[in-house]
């Protein structure tokens, strides 16, 4: 970070502006001192703990009965519809993050926001903890759902802890159904080794799964379109970062509005992999190379004595005056003979199906992908028996026609390819009517290796004649390149035309036959950082590139194409010159921020007009990309968005004119401009993110009438938002703290906190009760809570209160021990400590009773929780 530029006073930059942007409307001057002297520290470090002291004593002098309202958090409804926090001065909010002080000041700096004052009303029980007027604005804020709650109790009516099940995430790297997800892995902990697609400072991560949850889903749900084709269905109380005048922050679904821009997904940064040809291949595809066959018999004869006896050790067939050997039963013989499959995949260069031999290509070269992607566009798969494949190739143009036999044949030098020359005649493809205006030319071919890759990598579309592109997704980007190469060169095209002589409108575009096809286009295109926009035009899906997107593509995708070819270099031209430059898209918008500190920036007023100037600084319109590099150019002498050398535009790294790979690596330059850096770090930072703006174009209140059953959400481990359908970013749910469970055998409760990860006494972990706890579903015997929660006097206070808990992690002990130690005091019980187990005491039902029973533990002898 150092190296890139980064230094201390950008740290209090940062809090300068975070102050501002959180507390604007009390806030009007910020200072920030950063001290490095741990000796000058010790004064006013004092003096803040002395403040929060203070701050804690006067809540924690506070109990439920000294006021008459309480608070309301509904923050969490984003995704739990039916969730109501109800917090008091005993009693925080489940996540642990909200005091009744916290809730008090938040609804005095913004009325309108999550939190409300409840007036308690009449007391209905004080042992339990349940008032009148707290019912009444429960069962309001549930939607009826939830008509009473005892903030003591966890046995009877305790507090209460999305997005539609065809919604898309990018889980370990590959686009998944959040429905199918939720299912698969619901009764496992599987899913914890898994991470989702989210955002942090800017830049796409993948954040590891802590809980995932499914809650009948409401009656009203609102569907949201933007201008990039995206579409989305979640609870109306569903947040979404959208761009405002005010801020960039989280706006509920339904108080979105058409025109509204909402952060969406520009550059998706994955990891690449890219699998072995073998390791791909299915088990009973057979291993042909004689040399190999021959060396594993004659070591199955020096190890067992003869074939004969090799066979009855190891249980595979293997007839005599075999020329092939299942890929399966090589594995097996492999583990037999103490062998590294390692080094005998290496071994294997020919393989066959039923009647076909395939000379194995070298590797998964950018070339096969380029021959999958023409037939993806232009042609079709055909699967006869297991794994015979008849591959046709259909085009109007000779020239690309031969590209695709040279490329094949040097992949696969064994096999042969047909050609016929058709006139004009009506045909179908997929259904598709096709009409030919000129003779056409028709290549077709059989072979199971290529069938199967394209099968692999979800070119083939199968019985249910819908493809799955996102399996290409985690790709090496000039591999992703070489594909979308071929399905431009096929069906794809570039329009280019002046627009009154002030600049060239440029079009481009890729055709595809299905919806989810077109969205998985979408997918690989950002893999390269390039925004599409998806639409329907008649019988085909259309990813339409503009502007800076399409330079972009020209500079990308390694078109073979005679005529594409000259027609990207044109597009490359155009982003080249000075004076005759592309149409701007929504790509190139920056949020209102940014021309704030445009508009602050000294520098600007060399290179940009006083009415630009006017418009950023009052909000009258959003800056754009080349008017933000144009201000650091005067200010830094540095051009961040110089397009590439002619000789780069194929390269592996496939920079594009605003990579941030090229952005990163100037970082922030050694100038001493003290008033002026904060603006530009801020201006910097905007051309360096994984993000645009995406204009909302249709916002829908729609009925669900019992199409979806369920609504889902995840929890991520630190950053509570992900992506979704390959674009917005929402909300996920940040869960709360602490989960308290009743453990029968033992008559007390056991606590966990999300960090700890194991298996509990209670037979789940945390992520299970998670989503079993969630969602604004009572659920006696479990309660969600945040960790001061634990020492509180009300704990569970109705149910036997602290000295009902048997166990906990010792982590969470070690934490809040001071506290712990203090609570046990107060209640004349500091030996009950020790008395509480942690997972090095006990992690069975079993081992914890023993313990318990060994260290008498008061739990045993109280009476019965149930």
């Amino acid at each position: 970070a150092f190296q890139k530029g980064f230094r201390l006073r950008h740290l209090g930059e940062i809090l300068v502006a975070k102050i501002h942007d959180e507390y604007s409307k009390i806030v009007d001057k910020v200072q920030v001192r950063i001290i490095t002297d741990e000796a000058q520290l010790a004064e006013p470090l004092e003096e803040a703990r002395k403040i929060y002291r203070e701050r804690d004593e006067r809540i924690g002098k506070m109990t439920d009965e000294d006021v008459d309202i309480f608070y309301s958090c509904v923050l969490c409804q984003s995704y739990a519809p039916d969730h109501v926090c109800i917090v008091t001065p005993q009693r925080l909010g489940l996540c642990g993050a909200y005091t009744w002080l916290d809730c008090k000041a938040s609804f005095q700096l913004n009325p309108h926001g999550p939190n409300e004052p409840v007036k308690k009303g009449k007391t209905l029980d004080p042992v339990k903890g349940q008032w009148e007027g707290v019912n009444k604005y429960l069962k309001a804020k549930s939607h009826g759902n939830l008509e009473r709650f005892n903030a003591y109790s966890m046995i009877e009516d305790p507090m209460t802890s999305c997005v539609v099940g065809e919604t898309e995430l990018i889980i370990d790297g590959k686009p998944v159904k959040i429905e199918d997800f939720v299912n698969s892995h619901r009764g496992s902990e599987n899913y914890t080794k898994s991470s989702a697609l989210t955002l942090k400072e800017g830049k796409v991560e993948q954040e590891p799964i802590v809980a995932m949850q499914r809650f009948p889903a409401p009656e009203t749900l609102i569907k949201l379109r933007t201008k990039s084709g995206v579409e989305l269905i979640l609870t109306p109380n569903h947040e979404l970062v959208v761009d405002r005048w005010e801020r960039l922050g989280w706006v509920r679904a339904d108080e979105i509005g058409i025109g509204d821009r909402i952060i969406s997904l520009s550059q998706l940064g994955l990891p690449s992999n890219l699998p072995e040809m073998v390791n791909i291949l299915p088990d009973d595809f057979r291993a042909a190379d004689q040399d190999l066959i021959e060396k594993i018999k004659t070591q199955l004869i020096s190890k067992y004595g003869s074939l004969r006896k090799a066979l009855n050790h190891i249980p595979i067939k293997l007839p005599s005056g075999v020329k092939s050997i299942k890929m399966g039963d090589l594995k097996t013989i492999a583990s037999h003979l103490g062998v590294d499959w390692e080094v005998i995949k290496t071994q294997i260069k020919t393989v066959n199906t039923a009647s076909s031999f395939v000379k194995l290509p070298e590797r998964l070269s950018e070339d096969i992908f380029y021959l999958m992607g023409l037939i993806a566009s232009d042609g079709s798969i055909t699967r006869r028996g297991k794994y015979e494949y008849h591959i046709d190739f259909i085009n109007t143009d000779e020239r690309l026609g031969e590209v695709f036999t040279s490329i094949y044949l040097h992949s696969f030098p064994d096999r042969n390819v047909n050609v016929i020359k058709r006139k004009e005649t009506v045909s179908k493809i997929r259904g598709r009517i096709i009409k030919p205006t000129k003779p056409c030319f028709h290549y077709y071919l059989n072979n199971p290796v290529l069938g199967y890759l394209s099968e692999y990598f979800g070119i083939y579309a199968g019985s249910n004649g819908k493809r799955n592109l996102g399996k290409m997704l985690d790709l090496p980007k000039a591999h992703i390149a070489a594909f979308l190469a071929g399905l431009f060169d096929g069906d794809g095209s570039v329009r280019l035309r002046r627009y009154q002589d002030k600049w060239e409108v440029g079009e481009g575009y890729l055709c595809i036959f299905d919806k989810d096809g077109a969205r998985h286009l979408q997918l690989l295109l950002r893999r390269l950082g390039i925004v599409g926009n998806l639409r329907k035009d008649r019988h085909v899906w259309k990813v339409e590139l503009h502007g800076g997107n399409l330079s972009r593509f020209a500079y990308t995708i390694p078109s073979k194409h005679p005529q594409k070819v000259d027609l990207l270099t044109r597009v490359r031209q155009l982003a080249n010159e000075d004076n005759a430059r592309l149409d701007k898209t929504q790509r190139e918008v920056l949020p209102y921020y940014v021309g704030k500190a445009i508009a602050a920036l000294p520098a600007s007023k060399k290179v940009l007009s006083p009415s630009t100037l006017f418009y950023y600084k009052t909000g009258r319109s959003r800056p754009i990309i080349s008017n933000a590099n144009k201000v650091l150019k005067a200010n830094l002498g540095v051009n961040l968005l110089d397009p590439p050398s002619e000789e780069k535009k194929h390269s592996s790294l496939l920079e594009t004119h605003n990579s941030p790979e090229k952005l990163l690596s100037l970082g922030l330059q050694e100038r001493e401009l003290q008033g002026e850096e904060r603006h530009r770090s801020i201006i910097e930072a905007s051309l360096k993110t994984d993000y645009f703006l995406d204009i909302i174009t249709k916002v829908e209140n729609i009925k669900n009438n019992g199409k979806y059953s369920y609504v889902y959400n995840l929890t991520l481990r630190n950053v509570h938002a992900y992506f979704v359908n390959g674009g917005p970013l929402i909300k996920n749910c940040g869960c709360f703290e602490c989960i308290t469970a009743v453990l029968p055998e033992t008559n007390g409760v056991m606590i966990v906190n999300r960090e700890f990860t194991e298996m509990t006494p209670v037979g789940m972990s945390f992520s299970t009760m998670a989503g079993t706890v969630g969602g604004g579903i009572q659920t006696p015997g479990f309660i969600g809570m945040g960790k001061v929660y634990i020492t509180s006097e009300k704990f569970i206070s109705a149910d036997g209160g602290i000295r009902r808990v048997v166990w906990m992690p010792q982590g969470l002990k070690e934490e809040i021990k001071e506290r712990l130690e203090k609570r046990l005091a107060e209640i004349g019980e500091p030996e009950l400590m020790d008395k509480i187990a942690t997972e090095k005491d006990a992690v069975t039902s079993e081992d914890l009773v023993k313990f318990l029973q060994e260290k008498q533990h008061p739990a045993l002898s109280m009476p019965p929780m149930m």
